[in-house]
């Protein structure tokens, strides 16, 4: 796995991890907290055996730098994308965990986009801003993608 990837997936299970923990404080523990804990730590042990966290790279995956600066708008546009979907679709007050636990599944929503993405294949700007907008798509209509997916199983 990249380290760039691998730090986006630690850095999105840390924040889910705070969002857990603000809920304890403020809600309490509960059987549903527990779960989604011991989920988190399941899932991040998993991916750990299967393919490991390294700070180093043993590959060269994206490329050259452009493809990289492209990888991370594209993964930043999905995020804004989950934001404007939460500001559209919100119910009464804002609340933090519910803002931000969206941003923790992100990574694998990024994960489609990186499959198609053309790399080693220079970029022209308007393609770079096709695959931008199309992360903000697949970012603003996340739930909806995990629906289908859960339909279809």
């Amino acid at each position: 796995m990249p380290a760039t990837f691998s730090l986006i997936i630690l850095v999105a299970a840390l924040v889910y991890f705070l969002t857990l923990v603000v809920e304890a404080f403020t809600k309490g523990v509960s059987k549903r907290w527990g779960l989604e804990l011991a989920l988190l730590a399941v899932v991040l042990v998993g991916l750990y055996s299967l393919v490991g966290f390294s700070a180093a790279p043993q590959r060269t995956s994206f490329g050259p730098g452009s493809d990289l600066a492209a990888v991370v708008l594209m993964f930043v546009c999905v995020m804004l994308g989950m934001a404007a979907r939460y500001a559209f679709y919100r119910r009464g007050a804002f609340r933090w965990s519910t803002f931000l636990k969206p941003f923790c599944i992100s990574p694998l929503v990024v994960l489609p986009l990186i499959g198609v993405f053309p790399f080693g294949y220079e970029l022209q700007v308007e393609q770079t801003i096709y695959f931008a907008i199309l992360a903000f798509q697949n970012g603003f209509f996340w739930r909806v993608l995990f629906e289908r997916a859960k339909d279809s199983t």
